[in-house]
Order: C-alpha cells, then structure tokens, then sequence
C-alpha cells in the first residue's frame, strides 16, 4: 500500500493509488447540487473497454437521477456517438458528434 500513500512518485495521490487498485482509467470526485439547491458530492469512474469505447457510471446527489452511465464510441477519428442513461424515463439521450480535422 505504499503506493496510496505516496502515489508512487515520492507525493501523496490518494485519487491515483484508488483508481489503480480499483482497475479504472478515470476516477472523479466533485460536488454537485441537486434539485433542492443543496450540494452533494457526484462520484464518476471510468474504463476504455477498448481503444474506441468509453464507459462511465457516475453516483449523483441529485436523488430523483442518483444513477447515471454514459458511453462514449468512437466511429470514426472524426464521429464519435454519445450516449446517457439516467433520469426519470431512464435514458437522457445521444448525441453524434463531429470533429473537423485541420
């Protein structure tokens, strides 16, 4: 465990050291307010399942959307589909997007 405890480069990364022995590539810890105006804490952690796809699951405050996953792919190096769960129907919706290459 000496790698939580100086994040394995002589400084203190208690967020690194917890997302390598959880086994995922993002680790997010922020606040959040809900629908009542108060702040929470919102907790996301992320993996690549594959060079081309993203997913991530997020714990919210917000008790009405305490859930929520969004996926990521890669269609092309310039498409990418979006896509989010969450809510009161349970799907937030997609989004295609587009990067233009210069």
């Amino acid at each position: 465990m000496q790698t939580l405890r100086t994040g394995g480069a002589g400084f203190f990364d208690p967020v690194g050291g917890t997302r390598e022995i959880l086994g995922v590539d993002t680790l997010t810890i922020d606040t959040e307010k809900d629908v009542n105006g108060d702040t929470g804490v919102n907790l996301g952690v992320g993996k690549y399942l594959n060079e081309k796809v993203y997913l991530e699951l997020e714990r919210t405050p917000n008790p009405s959307q305490p859930w929520r996953g969004n996926i990521t792919i890669e269609l092309t190096p310039t498409l990418t589909l979006e896509s989010s769960t969450g809510g009161a129907s349970g799907i937030e919706g997609f989004q295609l997007k587009w990067k233009p290459d210069y």
